[in-house]
């Protein structure tokens, strides 16, 4: 698209961080490609387990993953190899030193089936799509990732009060232009989404979809990119996560 302003893209950090740090030769450059405007929404995920599952907490089933392990570990649902919820899963095993089992499933609605059946002990699911279920008492919710709990979910504890602060990955979307967009024009950008994002209706939108409204500014949308692909990087290779 013509960098002029008129052309924008809203991504989840799928595109800009989990993507880029696991698979190699994709056709842009999260850094180069684009310029950053602003993140406009958080996307905790939440670890559940099966009604079965003789763990009420996180770290009863780190537990349970830790003694389950030299059978080949507990299995855990994921939307397939290098979604947010296999990243989690990965980060959830290394905190509890417990090796666990992938299961990939096509969608929610699958991998629920699947949790609900028994079939896996444990997934990683978002809390839009998890929260009705958890509410029904189909499945149950042990932890969410984030730095406080969420409004859909307020029971259950994030994985720091848990005592496992290395579960960390929330998901995000961003805004962005392309690369070499003007200055002025990215200026101009800029201070209408920060006015969208203090608007009440804007932020009860948002919020009614199960997510957090934020405004982070381009430096932190930057920021928060770079230490991502670190991280991701870092997991995706002690875990053995290959996309190519």
């Amino acid at each position: 698209a013509q960098p002029d302003g008129y052309t924008l893209m809203l991504s989840g950090s799928t595109t800009y961080t989990v993507l880029p740090a696991l698979k190699r030769d994709l056709p842009y450059d999260p850094r180069g490609s684009f310029e950053h405007i602003a993140i406009v929404a958080l996307a905790p995920v939440v670890l559940l387990a099966q009604n079965s599952l003789p763990a009420e907490t996180a770290q009863q089933a780190a537990e349970l993953a830790r003694d389950k392990t030299a059978g080949g570990g507990l299995m855990y649902g994921t939307f397939g190899p290098g979604s947010a919820p296999h990243l989690v899963g990965e980060m959830f095993a290394e905190a509890a030193g417990a090796k666990m089992t992938p299961v990939p499933y096509k969608g929610s609605a699958q991998f629920i089936t699947a949790l609900i059946g028994g079939e896996i002990a444990l997934g990683v699911d978002t809390v839009s799509s998890a929260a009705p279920q958890v509410k029904a008492g189909k499945v149950r919710a042990l932890a969410v990732t984030g730095e406080h709990r969420v409004p859909q979910l307020p029971d259950v504890p994030t994985f720091i009060e848990s005592g496992l602060p290395g579960v960390s990955m929330v998901g995000w979307y961003g805004l962005v232009a392309p690369a070499r967009t003007p200055p002025p024009v990215l200026d101009t950008l800029n201070r209408a989404v920060a006015d969208i994002m203090a608007d009440p209706q804007v932020r009860r939108a948002i919020a009614d979809l199960a997510l957090e409204p934020v405004y982070l500014d381009g430096a932190a949308f930057t920021a928060r990119m770079e230490q991502e692909l670190k991280t991701f990087g870092e997991v995706g290779r002690r875990a053995d996560i290959k996309l190519d």
